[in-house]
C-alpha cells in the first residue's frame, strides 16, 4: 500500500516538473545583482551602481534597488512571470517596465495620450551569446501615431528606441527601457557575486571605434578613447580604446 501511494505522488511530481517551462529564462531581480551605468552628457562623466536588494512588501513584495553610492532606494522592483512592474517611493501608483515574455511583432503595450496612440512593440528578437550563457535579447520599437493609422503605416510614426536583454534590463538604464532624449545613462557592466554576465558589447552597439577626423587628434599617438568614442584621460578599472585595440586598465 505504502508502495502505491509513494508510486502516485512520484508521478504527480514527474508530471509537475515535466510542465514546469524549460526555456532558461533568467530573471532581472536577483538579489545581489549588480548593474553599472555610464552617464555622460558631454561635459560631466560618471559610473552610476545599483544594487538589487532584499524585499520590501507594499501591497505587492519588491525587490528594493539601491543606489550604491548613496544608499538611497531608487525604485521598488517586482517580477511576476516574465514581467517587471517598477514602483517609485514618492507614488502609490506602479507602472509596466518589461515584458520579455513578447515575441517579433507583438505589441507590449497601447495607451492613448494628448491626442495620440502610444505603441510599444517588439521588432526583432535575437539570442546572445555571452560565455557558455545564452540571453534573450529584443529591439524595442515606440510609435506615436494618429487614431486609426492602419499597421502599414506604422513605421512611418516610429517615436523612439530601445534596448533590452533579459536578466539585464535597458541599454538605457534600469528603468528606461526606451532611449528618450536628455538621457545620458547607458549601461556598462552587470554582475553578482563573481560573476560577470553583461557588459556593453553585449548589447552590440560598440563593435569598434572609429577615430575623429581630426588631423591633431590622428597625428598624436597613444589618445585614449572610452567605449563611447569620447577622447579621456586613462580610467579606472575601465575598457577602454587605445591605437585601435581594447584594454583594460587596472
Amino acid at each position: 500500500m505504502m508502495r502505491k501511494i509513494f508510486m502516485l505522488v512520484l508521478t504527480v511530481l514527474l508530471q509537475v516538473d515535466t510542465a514546469m517551462p524549460q526555456d532558461g529564462y533568467r530573471p532581472l531581480l536577483e538579489e545581489g545583482k549588480i548593474l553599472k551605468y555610464n552617464y555622460n552628457n558631454g561635459r560631466k562623466q560618471y559610473m552610476k551602481s545599483l544594487k538589487i536588494s532584499n524585499d520590501t512588501i507594499i501591497g505587492y513584495t519588491y525587490k528594493k534597488i539601491i543606489d550604491i553610492s548613496s544608499q538611497s532606494i531608487e525604485m521598488m522592483l517586482r517580477e511576476e512571470g516574465k514581467k517587471v512592474y517598477c514602483r517609485y517611493p514618492s507614488h502609490d501608483a506602479e507602472i509596466l517596465l518589461y515584458d520579455f515574455g513578447k515575441d517579433t511583432g507583438d505589441i507590449i503595450s497601447k495607451e492613448e495620450k494628448y491626442g495620440e496612440t502610444v505603441i510599444l512593440k517588439v521588432m526583432s528578437v535575437k539570442n546572445i551569446m555571452v560565455g557558455s550563457n545564452s540571453f534573450r535579447g529584443m529591439e524595442i520599437h515606440e510609435y506615436h501615431v494618429p487614431e486609426g493609422t492602419p499597421e502599414e503605416k506604422l513605421s512611418e510614426y516610429c517615436h523612439e528606441k530601445g534596448w533590452w536583454v533579459e536578466g539585464i534590463g535597458s541599454y538605457k538604464g534600469l528603468d528606461s527601457p526606451i532611449d528618450y532624449p536628455g538621457n545620458y545613462f547607458t549601461f556598462y557592466e552587470c554582475q553578482i557575486g563573481n560573476e560577470t554576465f553583461g557588459q556593453t558589447e553585449l548589447f552590440g552597439f560598440v563593435t569598434y571605434i572609429k577615430p575623429l577626423k581630426s588631423s591633431k587628434i590622428d597625428s598624436k599617438k597613444n589618445v585614449i578613447f572610452n567605449l563611447f568614442g569620447h577622447i579621456v584621460q586613462l580610467p579606472q578599472k575601465e575598457i577602454y580604446i587605445q591605437n585601435g585595440k581594447k584594454k583594460l586598465s587596472k
